[in-house]
């Protein structure tokens, strides 16, 4: 025998990492970022991508928030205003069950934010605070 203690390693814990993927569409020349969870450094990551998204050319960048997971999302809203989005809607079960807010950030000046058919009172409503976050940026 020769006296060998076993002991069980100590880990560190992991610090939080965000929790951010993108998609392109070539389709609609758009591109959505997909925001789960963030922390700390969310300000350096979604500039991050926002620069890996300006060089794909994209009418229009989507931030999506998930509402179900992640648990700062007025921090998330003020630093995504920050850099140029405006509010857009809600999406409801947009991956898997979990609901999402969607920002809007033109990246061309092609993208038409005006000659829209609205066909309710409601839609116009939305479609005119878009347009004065817009205007107002």
């Amino acid at each position: 025998n020769n006296h060998l203690k076993i002991e069980t390693a100590k880990m560190k814990k992991r610090p939080p990492l965000n929790l951010i993927s993108y998609e392109l569409s070539e389709y609609t020349q758009t591109a959505t970022l997909f925001i789960d969870r963030i922390c700390s450094d969310f300000t350096h990551t979604v500039r991050h991508y926002l620069h890996l998204l300006y060089k794909k050319h994209v009418d229009m960048i989507y931030a999506d928030i998930n509402l179900m997971q992640c648990n700062r999302v007025d921090e998330a809203v003020k630093i995504l205003k920050e850099e140029g989005f405006v509010f857009s809607g809600v999406l409801f079960f947009r991956k898997g069950s979990d609901d999402y807010l969607r920002l809007q950030m033109p990246n061309s000046d092609n993208v038409e934010t005006r000659q829209f058919v609205c066909h309710s009172n409601f839609c116009h409503r939305l479609v005119n605070l878009i347009n004065a976050e817009l205007d107002a940026f």
